[in-house]
């Protein structure tokens, strides 16, 4: 919310959506990096780990809560949200499946335009 806050500089109202949170880690949250390496079944990098943490949300139940967030926007909209929330997004938007959202860039504090399939960073 704050970061909201802060791009928006008071140009809009910041409204709060439940489903952009982040990713639910289940048993996971909480736990470091290295911690969660150990116990993985796949490559770290390959972020197939983000949807299989034990109690978490599956690629199936963000990806839903995602895909009904965009349904009902009726026009644009500046979104703020986390990592793995953002990567879903803009991988619906573009059309991309999880293997697809699983490659694009994940830099902090970037601002991604996306518009009529394409995705451009401004920052």
């Amino acid at each position: 919310m704050q970061t909201a806050q802060l791009a928006l500089d008071g140009a809009e109202p910041v409204i709060f959506d439940d489903r952009l949170k982040e990713i639910h880690f289940g048993s996971w949250e909480g736990r470091t990096r290295e911690d969660i390496r150990s116990v993985i079944d796949c490559p770290f990098e390959s972020g197939l780990w983000y949807f299989r943490s034990p109690g978490g949300e599956t690629f199936g139940s963000i990806s839903c809560r995602v895909r009904s967030f965009l349904a009902d926007l009726s026009e644009p909209a500046t979104v703020v949200t986390h990592g793995i929330t953002s990567i879903v997004l803009r991988g619906l938007c573009l059309g991309l499946d999880q293997a697809g959202m699983l490659k694009l860039p994940k830099h902090q504090g970037c601002i991604f335009h996306l518009s009529a399939g394409k995705e451009t960073i401004l920052l």
